[in-house]
């Protein structure tokens, strides 16, 4: 609500104001480009502070102007939150035009001078270098000193408000930067607890690395004919090993080395080992990377063997 109400009162303020004749040309052709930047917009946000911030009338009144060395005029001064602005009454009509450039508050100096009511006002560039200095006259020095306060209060305004937004600035920036850590954080942490299994299917010996931790897991099954007798007590077949298996699990980890064929007839010097006869046992190589078969699949692939053996 208060807002709104700056803003029509600020509407207000800009529809007395006729025109912006700060510059004048020295020929119909200058005049002609000067005419596109002629202009003050004073709905404008004001530089620095917040886009809701609305231009504030503080003081407005008749002055008389002296600059240099030229003679008094009559002049009609808004004090705005950042601008000081110079105009002149139109005559027979209730406007002003612009007739100085409008004055930055936060780059005026302004001192008090001995002539009662007077008041000086130094305008800096961007330098902090003096451009020009304007003598104003009041009707009193009650209302001379009133000009004073309102610009030093409207100095004091601009830096506040321009603060404010700057503070904001960096609040909103930390806010952003600590939004963007946790997002980076949140993305490792799921990347770590879900990793990627990659599954490579081919037949040739260089497949059988794995790619999810370089290693490879192949056992070897071999299937011995029922009519061969069940193995020595002596033998060990693994963990699960008993005199009624009818097959062994020997499991390597090896990437590299390729599976060897178990069919060869053992040495003579090991007794307490199987010596299978030539063509009574086939073998098969299972790699897997990610575990080791069960002995209910290990049973169903030596049946399955044993019943292609009379085929053969």
């Amino acid at each position: 609500m208060h807002q709104r109400q700056e803003r029509q009162r600020l509407a207000t303020i800009v529809s007395r104001i006729d025109a912006y004749e700060v510059v004048e040309g020295s020929t119909d052709e200058v005049d002609k480009i000067l005419k596109e930047f002629l202009r003050l917009d004073l709905t404008a946000p004001i530089p620095g502070t917040s886009p809701e911030e609305t231009r504030q009338l503080l003081l407005e009144g008749s002055l008389k102007m002296k600059e240099g060395k030229d003679s008094k005029m009559d002049v009609y001064c808004f004090l705005f939150t950042d601008l000081f602005l110079i105009t002149k009454p139109v005559k027979k009509a209730e406007r002003t035009k612009v007739i100085r450039q409008p004055l930055l508050v936060d780059r005026v100096v302004c001192r008090d001078l001995k002539d009662p009511g007077s008041f000086l006002l130094i305008y800096l560039n961007e330098f902090r270098s003096a451009v020009c200095a304007c003598t104003f006259q009041a009707s009193g020095q009650s209302l001379c000193r009133s000009w004073i306060e309102a610009i030093y209060n409207a100095q004091n305004l601009l830096q506040r408000l321009r603060l404010q937004e700057h503070q904001r600035s960096q609040q909103l920036q930390s806010l952003e930067e600590e939004g963007e850590v946790e997002e980076e954080g949140e993305s490792g942490t799921s990347e770590a607890s879900s990793p990627t299994i990659l599954r490579k299917s081919t037949n040739s010996l260089d497949s059988q690395q794995c790619l999810s931790d370089g290693s490879t897991e192949t056992i070897s099954v071999v299937v011995v004919n029922a009519s061969e007798g069940p193995p020595s007590p002596d033998f060990e077949i693994g963990p699960f090993s008993s005199q009624s298996d009818e097959a062994s699990i020997s499991t390597t980890a090896s990437s590299t080395t390729p599976t060897m064929e178990l069919c060869e007839p053992l040495p003579a010097s090991a007794p307490h080992c199987l010596k299978p006869e030539p063509g009574a046992c086939r073998s098969a190589s299972i790699d897997s990377a990610y575990g080791t078969l069960s002995p209910t699949s290990i049973q169903e692939f030596a049946e399955q063997q044993r019943r292609q053996q009379p085929e053969t």
